[in-house]
């Protein structure tokens, strides 16, 4: 028997707008929705991808801001209003969506009354929350299959003859993945909660740093949906700088990362537009492409000595491996030197008549 009135609540930050198409179709075969709502703080870049989903499902979003970094302000958020949804009496049923096991109490408090719980998630979660809702629904199996590629009309078996060698079957074409933009990245919501999480919660961190291997690793052994391959990058370390959403610093080549909730993604300038004026400090640290190009160029540059100073004349080429339609003049500086003193977060220093830069330590 189908249920009467169904309240989805969606955790932003821990499910993909992608697939939320097939999550709620899965619901209206349960019951009839009258609730759709999603919870997360809107000014952050990692769920502006759930806009358009809000537009076509007739999605209610609820803002809840981070007043504090790695503070769960959405799931509490979330569970205060599910709480009073609850008491309200007006629900027989509630769809919690999202991986994220710290609503496993939550799904068991709302059963409490006699209300059904229906699950959606990773297949990643946790054993204790899909066990805590009366059904689970893992959304890799509500995403169709890609389809088959259709099967020749010619259904005759081939015969074989003893006295020829077989065939040898013909080797797959192996070729790389066009590499991701910065913008579709960033649209990646479930890989970028889950770095989130990795960030907050690694035991190991330095004053919010976190080791990038620590975090590939992790990735690897604990979240085997997550495919880094698939976006185009030879080297997790190339993957994050494109995603430009993190601090990152080399120490001892060591690369780290850290979350980076005070630098908003700007558009990066379009080649050939020169800049009428001088970009200032700020400005320039608001542009995470320029910003991301050249920390890459600089801090992990192979060249740089013990001190991680490195060759002026060295860096004009590794920024264009980053970002090939970079130019100064875009900026409104004559000269790169000009301009990498006036961002502030690097310095430099003339050794006979030669000049070096690196990347300041915080």
């Amino acid at each position: 028997m189908k249920l009467n009135n169904i309240a989805v609540l969606i955790d932003a930050d821990n499910a993909s707008a992608n697939n939320i198409n097939y999550i709620l179709r899965k619901i209206e075969s349960i019951g009839n929705v009258t609730c759709k709502k999603v919870y997360g703080d809107w000014g952050n870049v990692h769920i502006q991808g759930w806009q358009e989903a809000l537009l076509k499902h007739a999605i209610d979003p609820i803002q809840h801001f981070a007043y504090a970094k790695g503070k769960n302000t959405t799931d509490i958020g979330l569970v205060i209003e599910a709480m009073d949804l609850l008491h309200s009496g007006h629900y027989d049923g509630f769809c919690l969506v999202s991986s994220d096991s710290d609503f496993t109490a939550l799904a068991l408090r709302i059963r409490k009354n006699g209300i059904k719980v229906f699950g959606f998630g990773k297949k990643q979660t946790v054993k204790a929350f899909t066990q805590a809702c009366d059904s689970f629904y893992y959304v890799e199996d509500l995403v169709p299959l890609p389809k088959a590629l259709p099967i020749s009309e010619h259904k005759d078996t081939p015969s074989f003859d003893t006295k020829t060698k077989p065939l040898l079957p013909v080797a797959e074409s192996k070729t790389s993945p066009e590499k991701w933009t910065t913008k579709a990245l960033q649209k990646q919501t479930h890989l970028i909660s889950i770095l989130n999480k990795l960030i907050k919660e690694d035991p190991n961190s330095a004053k919010g740093w976190s080791n990038l291997s620590y975090l590939a690793s992790q990735i690897k052994q604990h979240h085997t949906n997550i495919k880094l391959d698939r976006y185009g990058y030879a080297k997790f370390s190339e993957l994050i700088i494109a995603m430009a959403l993190y601090d990152i610093r080399t120490v001892n080549k060591v690369i780290s990362i850290k979350l980076n909730n005070d630098v908003l993604p700007t558009l990066s300038v379009e080649p050939n537009d020169k800049a009428t004026s001088v970009w200032d400090e700020g400005r320039l640290k608001r542009d995470t492409k320029l910003l991301t190009s050249l920390r890459a160029s600089i801090i992990d540059h192979p060249k740089a000595d013990n001190e991680r100073w490195v060759n002026f004349g060295l860096i004009g080429n590794a920024i264009k491996t980053h970002y090939p339609n970079f130019d100064p003049k875009n900026y409104g500086y004559a000269r790169l030197s000009s301009m990498i003193r006036n961002i502030g977060i690097f310095e430099t220093k003339t050794v006979n008549s030669t000049l070096y830069v690196r990347h300041k330590a915080k």
